[in-house]
């Protein structure tokens, strides 16, 4: 749905992603695996602006991770 033509439903999607990392630190890798692999398969490179809006999200979520794991104490 990160990719919806929606915006609500994209948004939403994001949302969710961005949540499962911050809340469910056990799922951070699978979930970040998980979009990279979706990235790789479903996104054609021939669809440069979804290819670009999807790997800004990608930075994002890299980004929240990193701050969120920097923040959280040892």
């Amino acid at each position: 749905l990160t990719i919806h033509m929606d915006d609500e439903l994209r948004l939403i999607a994001q949302n969710s992603l961005q949540s499962l990392l911050v809340d469910f630190s056990d799922w951070r890798e699978e979930v970040l695996l998980g979009y990279c692999s979706f990235l790789l398969r479903e996104v054609q490179d021939t669809h440069q602006t979804l290819l670009d809006s999807s790997l800004k999200l990608l930075l994002q979520l890299l980004t929240q991770v990193w701050t969120h794991q920097r923040s959280a104490p040892l």
